[in-house]
Parts: C-alpha cells; structure tokens; sequence
C-alpha cells in the first residue's frame, strides 16, 4: 500500500484511476516543501500519498500511502515536514500520529501524538506541531517534541485578548531556528522573546489578512 514509483516521462497518458493513485494527479494539496536537491514533495490530501517533482516540474516518483489505519496509511493528512533525519514527516490529524518515510518511499515508523494536532514544523531535531485554538480560548498553542516522542516544552497561550481571535492555523520553520505560527489576530503578530510574548505591528479590520507569532529555537 506504500512505496516509491520512478514516474515514466510520459506519464500523463496513464489512465485517470492509475494516476489518482500512483501518478501525479491531485486531488487536494495538504502541505509542500522543497529539499536540498530542489525536489518539492506535496502532500495530497484527497488521494491520500505524497508526490514528487523535480526541479523542472517533471514527476519524480510517488509515495502512496493510501487510506486506512495501518502503517504508512493516512486518514486525515494536514502537514509536511522534513526531520532532522532527513525523513518526510507527515502529521495525521484524524489518526493522531506523525509517519515517517524515506525520500525514496519507505515507510519509517510512526510517533503517536495526544489530542488533534494541525499543522507541523520541523527545527534540528524536533518537530513542532500545533492544534486549532478557538476562539476566547485561553490555551497553549501548541507543543515542541523530539523525534522519539518526548515533550520538550508547550507553546505558551497568547494574551487571552489576541487569543480571542483564534489561533495556530499554520506553522513554518526559518534558516536560524524560528517557528513561525499564524494565528488569526489581522495585523498584530507576537515574538516570543526572553519568556514573554512581545506585541508587534497594529491591529487591522478583523477581515485582513491573518497575523504571525513567532517564536524563537528556545
């Protein structure tokens, strides 16, 4: 049910069943990012795998996870992530757990996560992961673990007046070790500085686009 598939140059006459599952149709895009070599992996959440594409937007290969409960399966696919093992991560919401594959498709074992968890980022050798805040919550927005699965700290809640807003939609990792989380706060976005949260920008017509919070590797 996974694996990897060097994709055919003509690949695009395959059938449509042959492609949703095995080719480079998709269905729903889940999450991208794009490794050293310049592949960009997208997670597909519709079809349930993960495709391949190089450079040049030619069809790499594909790793086809499928839907199911069973390793290297997925239900509920929400983020993409490459590890500090050069592993891809892919964070399932509806089975809480993050799988593991080589970027040449072999399946690399699971690391289970309590509670729904929505979007994933990986610094060194940790992953961060968020959960949907909502509204008037006053809560953590998320947690760090390393790659064994052990907690190494919480996401601190924002101010419960920004927190009233939503939050920990989406994350993304920086070059220097930042975690960048958008919460849902228009034009007010937070550092994480010295244990605090330190407000910056200026609060915008609630229909703007969506703030930052960021927060540093410590």
């Amino acid at each position: 049910r996974y694996g990897w598939t060097d994709m055919p140059a003509d690949s695009g006459t395959l059938a449509p069943e042959a492609r949703r599952l095995g080719g480079g149709m998709i269905a729903r895009v889940a999450g991208l990012l794009q490794a050293s070599d310049s592949t960009l992996y997208v997670l597909d959440a519709g079809y349930r795998k993960i495709v391949a594409f190089g450079a040049d937007g030619s069809l790499r290969r594909v790793i086809a996870g499928g839907e199911g409960e069973g390793p290297g399966e997925f239900e509920r696919p929400t983020d993409l992530a490459l590890d500090g093992r050069g592993r891809l991560a892919v964070l399932d919401q509806g089975l809480g757990r993050d799988s593991f594959f080589t970027r040449t498709g072999e399946y690399a074992g699971l690391m289970s996560l309590p509670g729904p968890r929505y979007r994933l980022a990986s610094v060194g050798d940790t992953l961060w992961t968020t959960r949907l805040v909502e509204p008037g919550e006053a809560t953590s927005l998320g947690d760090r673990w390393r790659l064994d699965g052990s907690l190494v700290d919480t996401l601190r809640a924002l101010p419960e007046e920004d927190l009233a807003f939503g939050g920990g939609r989406r994350l993304a990792s920086c070059p220097d070790g930042r975690v960048l989380v958008r919460v849902d706060r228009p034009g007010v976005w937070f550092a994480y500085e010295g244990g605090s949260w330190a407000r910056r920008g200026s609060a915008l017509h609630p229909d703007d686009e969506p703030p930052i919070v960021e927060r540093g590797p410590g």
